[in-house]
């Protein structure tokens, strides 16, 4: 869900643009969540775990929050 806000929040997000899903193998292709995965992935917000996944039905933590709070500020700016 944050990737969803923080895509949305870019301009640089288009919602009709499929982006495809190569970043984490424990996502779902095609599925609702894609394209704003892809889009943060690529835009280096989310980086995934060292294992390779992205583990999007955990909570994050406070250090990955500011993390991404702090690099979608630099998106944006």
């Amino acid at each position: 869900e944050v990737a969803t806000i923080i895509s949305r929040l870019s301009n640089d997000f288009d919602e009709d643009v499929t982006l495809g899903n190569d970043s984490f193998p424990d996502t779902i292709k095609d599925y609702w969540y894609t394209n704003y995965i892809k889009f943060v992935s690529d835009g280096k917000i989310f980086e995934g775990y060292p294992d390779g996944t992205f583990k999007g039905s955990n909570n994050a933590t406070r250090s990955e929050a500011t993390k991404m709070i702090y690099k979608t500020y630099k998106l944006l700016k």
